[in-house]
């Protein structure tokens, strides 16, 4: 084979070469993808509301970090949108309901009419979803499958009831975590200690009590973890006797 025959096969075999590594490439990717479980993802994350043009949003085992309505790509906190989205949050329990889809005229079913409201309703959940969901992509890296829908069905709600599958933070709580947090922080060490005694005993003569004694034990121990750097064993020994 001559020179020149020679250094095109050479070529050709190193270009054969790289379009192998590169359809590998994309296969290894696309084999990746489906390894994230990103509807657990979804169902895992914590959004709260904080005030009429931004959200506190939380990943498991990480802080929440404050966002303002134009980082999650509304338009601004006048947005309908946006609005609709808030209205959500600072209902106790997050749930919402379009209404009826249908009107029955004399209660003949035959002769359905839609309903302007829910559509009008439907529209801006769709329009908040699919902005919330671009959020994700873009923040956290997340891909979602065709169609993914970020909201759902409340089985055991009143009929229509639906509700985001992330889990949201009642405002109240969350303000109650941000006070007892301040309060936690201006004590000192033998003072916490004394106030987790107090919250764990509550908690352990009545479990079901519920109200603020499990949230605020629960940030009592963080603060101190914190603040004081104690070690799990140590933790696990305050709160077990």
């Amino acid at each position: 084979m001559n020179p020149i025959m020679q250094h095109q096969a050479l070529f050709n075999q190193f270009v054969d070469f790289i379009l192998q590594k590169n359809v590998l490439s994309v296969g290894e990717i696309q084999k990746s993808e489906p390894m994230i479980n990103v509807d657990q993802e979804v169902r895992s994350l914590e959004i709260s509301y904080e005030n009429d043009s931004s959200v506190s949003v939380k990943l498991p085992g990480k802080q929440s970090v404050p966002y303002d309505c134009r980082h999650l790509g509304f338009r601004d906190s006048r947005a309908k949108a946006w609005r609709y989205f808030i209205d959500i949050l600072s209902n106790d329990g997050g749930s919402f309901n379009f209404g009826p889809a249908y009107e029955y005229p004399e209660g003949d079913r035959l002769k359905r009419i839609k309903v302007k409201h829910y559509d009008a309703q439907w529209k801006l959940c769709d329009e908040a979803s699919k902005r919330l969901l671009s959020f994700f992509e873009k923040e956290f890296g997340w891909v979602f499958p065709k169609g993914y829908k970020l909201y759902e069905k409340v089985t055991t709600g009143s009929e229509g009831d639906r509700k985001f599958k992330f889990k949201v933070v009642s405002p109240y709580f969350s303000n109650i975590n941000k006070e007892a947090e301040a309060d936690f922080s201006e004590l000192d060490e033998i003072a916490l200690i004394s106030e987790i005694n107090g919250l764990n005993n509550e908690f352990s003569i009545n479990p079901e009590c519920g109200g603020e004694a499990p949230s605020r034990l629960v940030l009592a121990i963080k603060t101190g973890q914190k603040k004081y750097g104690w070690s799990d064993n140590h933790m696990r020994a305050m709160v077990t006797g």
